[in-house]
């Protein structure tokens, strides 16, 4: 049998057939050009975003706070609680009344056992405090925890743990008196599900106040009224004659990370073992200058 000539429409065909091929191949090879300089260019665009972006405050800012977590942490997984002793905010120390080393570890013994690394979520700032959410890894498993990082000078710092949200002083800004009893708000301490007001309690009397506060309640600005958490701590009270005492009101809190509805009364009501009753109320919503 001889050589088959195609037909000159076959030919036509095939040419046809051979041209699409190559424009598909030469669209793809131009997509993918374009696809690759869109990358490059990206990259670029990235890293000069970031190279900006290292040499700006808010860096800075963020590197200190991943630094100052981070060596919370090593404190911890080191055993050097000297250390970590050293850098805890005095706030949290006298609103725990933590007077040692070893009232310090006994509060940490689980706080966190072991961590093989942490890294920093977010933060922000609050009552001149960092709130840092971080996350622990150990092996395949990872904690969400808080920290509190208050910045001093010279890059140190000082650090507040047990997840609490915010610790506020307050310097006597907050005070009811009369001619009996004065009550100095020392602190507000925000801790997941509840607050504590930390007060101050001086007797002016020339006899020791006993009774109970386990009905004291706060208002808030939408008037939703919160009753005291530690009704058992507050139930048996001495105020000895001229002296004072710290008492701790554990509060529901219902609104953490809203200030919808702010604080606005504390009723503080005081019943003595002999039946009458002594009614105070603190105003939280004004404060006067120091």
């Amino acid at each position: 049998m001889g050589n088959r000539k195609l037909k000159p429409q076959v030919k036509v065909v095939l040419v046809i057939i051979l041209l699409i091929l190559v424009a598909i191949v030469v669209e793809n090879l131009i997509k993918l050009l374009v696809n690759v300089t869109e990358e490059v260019k990206t990259k670029h665009e990235l890293k000069k975003e970031q190279e900006i972006y290292m040499s700006t405050p808010e860096y800075a800012e963020e590197k200190y706070v991943e630094a100052c977590v981070k060596k919370t942490i090593e404190y911890l997984n080191s055993g050097d609680y000297e250390s970590l002793y050293n850098i805890i905010d005095p706030d949290y120390k006298e609103y725990m009344q933590i007077d040692s080393i070893d009232e310090f570890k006994n509060l940490l013994a689980t706080y966190i056992e072991g961590a093989d690394s942490v890294k920093l979520l977010d933060y922000g700032m609050q009552n001149n405090r960092y709130i840092c959410e971080i996350v622990l890894v150990s092996g395949a498993n990872t904690i969400n925890k808080r920290i509190l990082v208050k910045p001093l000078e010279n890059e140190e710092f000082y650090v507040v743990l047990d997840d609490i949200y915010s610790i506020e002083k307050f310097n006597g800004r907050f005070r009811v008196f009369d001619d009996e009893i004065d009550y100095n708000l020392v602190y507000r301490v925000n801790r997941g599900t509840t607050k504590t007001y930390v007060m101050d309690i001086k007797n002016y009397t020339n006899k020791d106040m006993v009774g109970s506060y386990k009905n004291t309640y706060l208002m808030k600005t939408n008037r939703k009224t919160c009753t005291v958490q530690n009704v058992e701590e507050l139930e048996n009270v001495t105020i000895p004659a001229g002296g004072t005492i710290r008492l701790n009101f554990i509060i529901e809190n219902v609104s953490t990370n809203s200030y919808t509805f702010p604080d606005d009364m504390l009723y503080l009501n005081f019943e003595s073992v002999d039946g009458t009753r002594k009614s105070d109320s603190m105003i939280l919503q004004w404060e006067y200058w120091e």
